[in-house]
């Protein structure tokens, strides 16, 4: 029982006026990580635009395209860099600062 109770409890006044003391319920051990791939995603699109800012749109569709005639590992990686809406977007505000 102090096992239980030492991962936190909620104590209770019984209907006789005695506290007692409950562990807490547990919450499931595998959460799935929601807030760290909306992050990796934000962190993919913001890098895309500020690499289509950086070298420009003709040279980084020839950049992506060559990574498509590459292996394995460069043709996901070319699916994963091609530009969207998105990263078109933040490339379009970068680019006066660029």
């Amino acid at each position: 029982m102090r096992k239980r109770l030492s991962d936190g409890y909620i104590t209770e006044i019984g209907s006789d006026g005695l506290i007692r003391c409950r562990p807490r319920p547990r919450r499931p051990s595998y959460r799935a990580p929601w807030r760290g791939l909306f992050l990796s995603v934000i962190t993919i699109i913001c890098i895309k635009g500020a690499l289509i800012a950086h070298l420009g749109m003709s040279d980084y569709t020839t950049r992506v395209e060559r990574l498509e005639r590459g292996t394995t590992i460069d043709r996901v990686g070319a699916v994963l860099m091609h530009p969207e809406p998105l990263s078109l977007g933040i490339a379009k505000k970068l680019g006066p600062f660029l």
